[in-house]
């Protein structure tokens, strides 16, 4: 057995091969089958150290301090923990609100109006401590506060309507709502009057369900004065005919019962309207003309400024595009051009419309700055990777677009980066660059390194998914390249971005 142990020593020591491996393996079984511990255990880890183990990859010498500066990185994560923290608080206390309004519309149909009146105020001053700690901007609420706000707006009115008969002023909301949620809370309002006009009808109260048939055909005559643009307000619109269908059909059917009665005498007052105050409601309408004129007037106002940012922001998203286009062709004059453009464009339409309205940054306008922050990250890049003497930092984010951009804005340009990045690493592939690809590689990774820092959850996810996206492709190119490098064939001719095939 000593013979044969030094035998395998000497062949390890020589070679590493399949046939080397099984005999220390035999040697080493038969050993143990004797109780020749101390051979056992040296032929072990000779085993041991025979075997393959995994190398640690290599590091990438850009890393993500290059792509985005660490005081960035740090006043972008506050950022989004400050907004994950305010939408907690939102979701939080909107439950509660919630709560509170479900309990006092349930008990005003079903006729327990203390019961009701106790928990809207308690609906409404949880609403106003809330406001008072988080003010919000017009048309921009945190979480499910703007529908907690619609729902109880809609239960404020309704409880109006069982006592007055008539639609709720919104001049008596003051500044604590805002249009669009009164607006809202009075469409929601007819499916509710409806219902109470059901109730009423099973207690064969004719009055009642005039009365509601009426309410719901005024509010239906003001609202198809305006224009409403395709949303949420829309949608909720289209309800109300079947409301006033449905208030319509249970006054036909009444009709049919010949003995009519009033409704029970044990019911409680606040759950009916009351048959005297029919002649008044007609007289006076029970919808405020003029208030809902010049609510008509606010909206469309604010409406046609949301078109001229619209249109505006075509032009500044499409210079920034172009600027891309031209980044790829290597047009580094036109580029630059293309994206002062945009920056002066999305000043403008910031100065003129979006300082004043904040609501109005959702949609076109953060769009045409994710676009620009794009192409000044790309061209930043590009420039610097291809040529030795440019400083490889891209720019801060107070330098991108003048400022204007916020986190999500930022972080979705820094995804959208990734992906022109890619754009390059297939173009240097084609041109066998195999240290172009790798510099791709290195932007990809930092770009999707900060991104995974950030926590992003829901919607915002998505970007952090594409990054990813781009990364792997990029790691597929590498390995392509890296398998065919020994490969003969011919590269393809490096590209001459003046070629008059490349147009923009």
């Amino acid at each position: 057995w000593m013979r044969r142990s030094l035998r395998a020593y000497r062949l390890a020591a020589l070679l590493s091969s399949a046939v080397v491996h099984r005999e220390v393996l035999a040697f080493s079984r038969q050993a143990r089958t004797l109780a020749l511990t101390p051979l056992w255990s040296a032929s072990r880890q000779l085993i041991l150290r025979m075997q393959p183990s995994p190398s640690f990859p290599a590091t990438f010498t850009t890393d993500s301090s290059q792509l985005l500066h660490p005081e960035d990185r740090e006043n972008t994560l506050a950022e989004i923990e400050k907004e994950r923290n305010d939408r907690d608080d939102a979701f939080r206390a909107g439950r509660a609100i919630s709560a509170h309004v479900q309990q006092a519309l349930s008990s005003f149909h079903y006729g327990l109006q203390d019961n009701a009146v106790e928990e809207l105020r308690k609906a409404e001053v949880a609403l106003q401590e809330y406001e008072a700690a988080n003010p919000h901007i017009v048309g921009c609420r945190e979480g499910n506060m703007n529908h907690v706000c619609e729902s109880f707006l809609k239960v404020k009115a309704f409880h109006h309507f069982l006592n007055a008969g008539q639609a709720l002023s919104r001049a008596s909301l003051g500044d604590a709502f805002d249009d669009e949620e009164y607006l809202a809370a009075m469409i929601e309002l007819c499916r509710e009057v409806a219902h109470y006009a059901l109730r009423r009808a099973t207690a064969l109260d004719v009055d009642s369900v005039a009365l509601c048939r009426r309410f719901v055909s005024e509010l239906k005559e003001e609202l198809l004065l305006f224009d409403l643009r395709n949303g949420p307000l829309r949608r909720k619109f289209d309800g109300v005919k079947y409301s006033e269908r449905r208030c319509e059909d249970m006054l036909y059917e009444l009709s049919f019962n010949q003995n009519e009665k009033a409704a029970e005498p044990d019911e409680r007052p606040a759950k009916r309207m009351k048959p005297s105050d029919a002649p008044a409601a007609e007289a006076n309408g029970m919808v405020a003309k003029e208030e809902w004129e010049l609510l008509r007037q606010k909206y469309h106002d604010y409406d046609q400024k949301r078109e001229d940012v619209i249109k505006s922001c075509r032009d500044a998203q499409k210079n920034a595009k172009n600027a891309i286009y031209a980044a790829h062709r290597r047009q580094r004059d036109r580029a630059q051009q293309l994206i002062e453009s945009a920056v002066s464009d999305v000043q403008k339409i910031y100065d003129k419309h979006i300082n004043a309205f904040p609501s109005l940054r959702h949609g076109s306008f953060s769009n045409a700055l994710e676009e620009l922050a794009e192409a000044q990250l790309f061209f930043t890049w590009i420039t610097s990777a291809e040529d030795p003497s440019a400083s490889a930092a891209c720019p801060r984010r107070s330098e991108i677009a003048n400022g204007l951009l916020n986190a999500h804005e930022y972080l979705g340009a820094l995804s959208d980066f990734s992906g022109e990045v890619g754009r390059i690493g297939v173009e240097a592939a084609t041109k066998r660059k195999s240290a172009l690809v790798r510099s791709c590689l290195e932007a990809a990774f930092a770009s999707h390194a900060v991104l995974l820092s950030m926590q992003l959850h829901g919607e915002k996810a998505k970007k952090v998914h594409a990054a990813e996206r781009n990364l792997r492709k990029l790691e597929t190119i590498e390995y392509d390249l890296a398998v065919r490098a020994n490969q003969k064939g011919p590269a393809i001719s490096d590209f001459d971005g003046s070629n008059e095939a490349q147009k923009d």
